[in-house]
């Protein structure tokens, strides 16, 4: 009996553990498992912030849509590699619908069929069609050679035909009814060679769009034929259509060949260009001016990186934009646009009390100090020695520092052993719990906020183009947030001690830390401590207490909670008790 309850003991803690990771694995926005499991422990599923006023610190947050999962911020990807250019040509349905155009110079051909209608002294309506040797039968005029007559003069042959038996109170008047439809072989560097069925008047991308399209790994968009007889009637480029649109108006004849020759060599270009793709140079070596003009850079770029190979030997080059021009680059070079050459200026935003601009054009390598000697400052409304940063490589070290965080809080609930039934419940609760303290925590997103220490740095911090300097406005209230009764903002008073506004915010709630507490001043100036002074302007936040009875993984939440204290001047509520 008693191995029975042990067996089953054993496998009710393998259900629950196996919950907990499923639970924990869930999105809190949405799913009916995790809202089961938040019903089913008591906790509500609210958002709980409290927001708190701009403060200067080394964080700084503002509210964004809660990604779905944790996610750590990854190094970006490389560049895509240019595809060739002209591939899109042939891609999806581009050209897959025929549209025979009303072309005035086609050319009429054996099988074509024509309306003739004739009145005065002699009245005739036929259809008629172009037989095997070109012509068409008149009743009492006889046979009308009409093949190659452009299909805008064919009113005029048949007016000269009938003039020659009928030479007065005779009119005549033709219209070509429809073409006969012809077959095109399509060969070469193609995907599907094969004999395709059109009209003569379809283009050539036409029938290579029913072939597949160019064989992209070697054919040739600059060197397509058309063989008539084993003759060649014509070759086209298909860049010029590409570049300006321009087509040659061909008129196909039946079992005309279309041939796509092997690609000639090509030219990669990348970097800070319109135009990144592959592309042949054709049958003469490609030049710095006239890759510039295919590939069209940036106004910025002042350099390209030129990598090649000739006769087995690799090269690399690195030459001013200028020079580029008149170089002569070589069958398979890749070449890189970039822009590599320091501003003289930079662009920095001003937020904050200020009567100026929103943003100030300051030389490069500019300190604060003579930033704000451009600044206009109220200093009855702001407070210009207080001033601090927003920079967005510091909120980008910010951001990886936090997700990392929240990561291993995450995978140290998801690996937590499970001993008995009741431990299993508390698992259950605990990884909702740090399930809606993670949600939480990922809606805000880093600012980059530096410190200032004090006014005799801002001759030393240089200023950074992007950097935001934001100028806090003069204010006599006092911001109680955290872990009490009532958060709210309550005027300054000089002799009140830290416990003083607090009781005046309604005092401690159950679960807050009382003997520990965080001050943020307008400087960003962050202060941790039990005995603290209190300044106009400060905002004082209580965390909750790290007591290890509500949960084990208390301490850890607490920890991560006091980082994003720490970065952000926002303290997330992590118990829902409304």
């Amino acid at each position: 009996m008693f191995k029975r309850a042990l067996i089953k003991l054993c496998s009710t803690a393998t259900v629950l553990l196996l919950a907990v990771s499923f639970a924990a694995s869930q999105q809190l926005s949405g799913s009916g498992v995790t809202n089961q499991i938040l019903e089913n422990s008591g906790l509500q599923n609210s958002s709980g912030l409290q927001p708190v006023a701009p403060v200067a610190n080394e964080g700084g947050l503002t509210e964004e849509t809660p990604p779905s999962e944790i996610t750590v911020p990854q190094v970006e990807e490389e560049e895509p590699e240019p595809e060739v250019f002209g591939a899109s040509l042939f891609k999806g349905q581009a050209v897959v619908a025929r549209v025979t155009p009303d072309n005035s110079e086609y050319k009429i051909s054996t099988g074509d069929k024509i309306s003739v209608q004739m009145w005065g002294a002699k009245s005739l309506i036929m259809e008629m069609e172009v037989d095997s040797q070109g012509n068409i039968f008149i009743p009492d005029v006889g046979p009308v050679y009409l093949k190659g007559v452009p299909k805008n003069l064919l009113n005029e042959v048949l007016t000269n035909a009938i003039r020659k038996v009928f030479v007065d109170n005779v009119k005549i008047y033709a219209n070509l009814l429809n073409s006969q439809p012809i077959g095109i072989f399509v060969s070469g560097a193609v995907l599907r060679p094969g004999r395709y069925a059109g009209d003569r008047t379809d283009t050539a991308i036409y029938y290579l769009q029913q072939a597949g399209g160019i064989d992209l790994e070697r054919g040739s968009f600059r060197n397509v034929s058309i063989m008539r007889n084993n003759q060649k009637v014509t070759q086209m480029d298909l860049y010029e259509f590409l570049y300006s649109g321009e087509l040659e108006n061909f008129q196909f004849e039946n079992n005309d060949v279309l041939v796509v020759s092997e690609r000639l060599p090509v030219i990669t270009t990348k970097g800070k260009i319109r135009n990144s793709y592959i592309f042949e140079l054709g049958a003469t070596p490609g030049t710095g001016d006239y890759i510039r003009r295919i590939a069209r850079p940036d106004p910025d770029v002042t350099h390209v990186i030129i990598n090649g190979a000739v006769g087995g030997d690799v090269y690399s080059d690195y030459v001013p934009i200028n020079a580029f021009n008149s170089r002569t680059v070589n069958p398979g070079d890749t070449i890189e646009f970039i822009s590599d050459a320091i501003g003289k200026n930079i662009l920095v935003k001003v937020e904050g009390v200020s009567n100026g601009p929103s943003h100030v054009v300051l030389p490069r390598w500019s300190t604060v100090y003579e930033a704000l000697a451009r600044i206009e400052v109220d200093p009855d409304q702001a407070l210009p020695d207080d001033v601090y940063l927003k920079r967005e490589s510091i909120a980008e070290k910010q951001l990886l520092a936090l997700q990392q965080s929240l990561s291993r809080l995450h995978r140290s609930v998801l690996t937590a052993k499970v001993t008995s039934e009741s431990e299993g419940d508390i698992r259950v609760q605990e990884a909702a719990f740090v399930e809606k303290f993670i949600e939480k925590a990922q809606v805000l997103k880093p600012e980059g906020r530096v410190v200032l220490a004090s006014k005799t740095s801002h001759s030393k911090t240089t200023l950074e183009d992007g950097d935001t300097i934001v100028i806090p406005s003069r204010t006599n209230t006092v911001m109680i947030v955290g872990e009490v009764e009532i958060p709210q903002a309550i005027l300054f008073e000089k002799t009140y001690s830290i416990d003083d506004y607090i009781q005046s915010a309604g005092g401690f709630s159950e679960r807050a830390n009382t003997s520990e507490f965080l001050i943020l001043r307008q400087n960003g100036q962050l202060l941790r401590g039990s005995s603290l002074s209190v300044e106009a302007g400060d905002q004082i936040m209580v965390l909750p207490d790290s007591d290890t009875r509500t949960f084990l993984v208390m301490k850890d939440v607490i920890d991560v909670l006091y980082k994003v204290a720490l970065a952000t001047g926002v303290v997330i509520n992590i118990f829902d008790d409304d």
